[in-house]
């Protein structure tokens, strides 16, 4: 703030996933992690961001959300239910600063390739899976997904403020998953049976890729690596950048 007088433009991008699970195999303390990062971490840029913008009473502030945020994907309630709040965050900071100039907008990402998800790409059948639902077939490219954030962040976009931009290739829109407790065959089977269900084609994919946790650690601005007020939030400066899902 010292060197360029002020911030004019925030982008907080913040997101680890827990391991693939059902909510009630979901541990606390992993429903504690996602939340310090996913929202807690969002929360404490925001705080601190729309602070300093107030000062000139102009800025714009894009979060990142999630198609997560916009729909349900199985196996993944804490990520679910933190992109969900990332969005009522941005829509309730819009309205508090409404009066001004400072816009919130948020962007809701589908499946970009990023090191965080280039494992599930690179695998034929995890990319069947997380593949299966959108209509355009591929995950999107951070080039994409940047130049959303670049338009909410200029003066072309003045007049908008509380809105969550799907960039997700209708993915948002398309026909939900398949029930997951349908029975598919399937014949690489490490309980022997012959059949499994969906849901643990999903569980056991992202098991066996992921181990117990991917991480997205980069948040721009103030919130995952300390705060003005002294506190830290949020994985560590050495954990792997990405893209949330």
């Amino acid at each position: 703030m010292k060197q360029y007088g002020g911030l004019d433009v925030a982008v907080n991008n913040a997101g680890i996933l827990p391991p693939t699970a059902p909510l009630a195999e979901q541990s606390e303390e992993d429903w504690n992690s996602i939340i310090s990062v996913d929202v807690t971490g969002v929360f404490l840029g925001l705080k601190y961001e729309l602070a300093e913008m107030a000062k000139s009473g102009t800025g714009a502030i894009i979060n990142t959300a999630s198609v997560a945020g916009l729909r349900a994907d199985p196996g993944m309630a804490p990520y679910v239910a933190a992109k969900h709040a990332v969005v009522g965050l941005t829509k309730a900071a819009a309205i508090d600063y409404a009066h001004t100039q400072i816009r919130v907008n948020a962007i809701a990402p589908g499946l970009v390739r990023t090191p965080m998800t280039e494992r599930w790409l690179e695998d034929p059948e995890m990319r069947e899976l997380v593949l299966a639902d959108s209509p355009i077939r591929r995950a999107a490219a951070p080039e994409e997904i940047a130049g959303t954030v670049l338009f909410l962040a200029s003066d072309m976009a003045s007049a908008i403020t509380g809105a969550i931009y799907p960039v997700d290739g209708l993915l948002t829109d398309a026909r939900p998953r398949q029930d997951l407790h349908q029975v598919d065959r399937h014949p690489n089977l490490t309980s022997g049976s012959p059949v499994e269900t969906r849901q643990d084609r999903f569980r056991n994919a992202f098991a066996g890729l992921l181990g117990k946790r991917a991480s997205n650690s980069n948040l721009t601005a103030l919130a995952v690596h300390g705060a003005p007020d002294g506190r830290s939030v949020g994985p560590t400066p050495g954990d792997a950048p990405g893209s949330a899902l």
